[in-house]
Order: structure tokens, then C-alpha cells, then sequence
């Protein structure tokens, strides 16, 4: 055989561009998956970005990074995003409303990036659920929160399990359509859905998206081994 270097040794000699600055993360990765709308910006615009990582270069933020600080510059955009959504659902105009909280929710998802670790990361956390399921409850296939009961729970547990469900118009019980269960971690949430359930609602399926212990509003025990199938068991149940 050949020798070759190991592909993940090779590249530890120095860190990446990106962790040099916020501005290296900006222009060197985070940039160009913004303007794909790639994962993590679903739902973004790149200029509602570059206008919160302007002010966040011109602060020269470095690592290790002040989480607080971080998240904070992303409020006053997202916030204004809102308002403008607000006054769009006040009159009527359900697609613009839908469109400009996702915005919104998408930059309360960076600022949270890729866990909350600060007290003003896990605000925005909590902004980015409330954005999100604004947004998506006017899509013309809307969102539902619906808590199912974690039947196979244990006390330390949280006694309901947080699903994200979209369902096509003409499913019903008479006339059931198949469902994929989504499922969320590491770095990824719940409410990142509309991106991975539209191709299946373009089929007539109808998505869950759920949380994987330790992420999210998973109720699981994060440092159980069992608390896995005990989740998975009350979803399917």
C-alpha cells in the first residue's frame, strides 16, 4: 500500500482561517454558506448578516470569544426583521409576514451558534423558537408544536416530548400519508425544519422533527444510555 497521510492529521499542523477572527469566520466560511442559504443560514438574506458582522469586525472580536457580546449584535436587525413582520401580518400579506420571521429566526439561530453557551445565547435561543414558529405557522403548509407524552420517561425526565409537525392538507385519518421523522442535534435544532421538510411535502409526506437528548427541548437525559430508546419508543408509541 501506498503511504498516506492521515487526512485530518495532515491538517492539524496550523488552525484554520477561520478561528483566527470573527472577521476570518465571516469571509472565509460563514460568508459564501449564507449566501447558498446553506446549512446553518436556512431562511436567511446575506444582508441582514452583513450588516450584524460589520459591527462585529469593526468590535475586532477574537478568541476566545465573549459569547455575550457575539449574540448581542444580532438582536437589533432580527428585532427590526420582526417589526416589519408584525406590521405584514396586521395586514394580511401571510407570505411576506412568513418570510421576513424566518429571516429573523435565522439570525437568532447564528447568534445562538452552534450551542448556547452565555446568557444572551440562550435568549436568543429562545427568540430564535418564537421567530421560527411565527414564520412557520404561515407557510402555506403551516407548522404545529405538538407536545406528545414521554410515556417511557423517568422521574428526572421531562413528562412531554416537543415535536415539530407539518402535515399535507389532505391527509387525514381516512386517508393517511407516510411520515418522516426528522431528527435534530449537535449543532442543529427543531427549528431549523423548513428546510429538510419541504422536498417531503412536495412528495404529500407529512414531517416530524424531533430533538435528540442533550439538544434542544429534548426532556432525555443527555448522560443516560438507555434514555435513547426510551425517547424513541414514546415517539413512536
Amino acid at each position: 500500500m501506498t503511504d498516506m497521510p492521515f487526512s485530518i492529521g495532515s491538517r492539524m499542523d496550523k488552525p484554520a482561517p477561520h478561528h483566527q477572527s470573527i472577521e476570518a469566520l465571516w469571509e472565509t466560511l460563514w460568508k459564501k454558506q449564507c449566501s447558498l442559504g446553506a446549512h446553518p443560514f436556512f431562511d436567511s438574506e446575506l444582508d441582514d448578516f452583513e450588516q450584524v458582522f460589520s459591527d462585529l469586525t469593526d468590535s475586532d472580536l477574537r478568541p476566545p470569544y465573549d459569547f455575550d457580546t457575539y449574540a448581542t449584535a444580532f438582536f437589533p436587525v432580527a428585532e427590526a426583521l420582526e417589526s416589519q413582520a408584525l406590521a405584514a401580518r396586521e395586514a394580511n400579506d401571510k407570505p411576506k409576514a412568513s418570510s421576513l420571521y424566518l429571516r429573523a429566526a435565522a439570525l437568532y439561530r447564528i447568534a445562538r451558534f452552534p450551542m448556547p453557551r452565555s446568557p444572551k445565547q440562550k435568549e436568543a435561543w429562545a427568540r430564535n423558537k418564537i421567530a421560527f414558529m411565527n414564520g412557520a405557522s404561515l407557510l402555506p403548509v403551516p407548522y404545529h408544536e405538538v407536545q406528545i407524552p414521554h410515556k417511557y420517561g423517568i422521574a428526572s425526565e421531562g413528562r412531554t416530548i416537543l415535536i415539530y409537525m407539518r402535515v399535507p392538507a389532505h391527509a387525514s385519518a381516512a386517508s393517511p400519508v407516510p411520515c418522516v421523522i426528522q431528527i435534530f442535534g449537535l449543532d442543529d435544532r427543531g427549528t431549523e425544519l423548513t428546510h429538510y421538510a419541504d422536498p417531503h411535502l412536495a412528495r404529500g409526506w407529512a414531517t416530524i422533527g424531533v430533538e435528540i437528548p442533550g439538544a434542544g427541548d429534548c426532556p432525555a437525559l443527555a448522560n443516560d444510555p438507555s434514555a435513547p430508546d426510551r425517547l424513541w419508543t414514546s415517539l413512536l408509541d
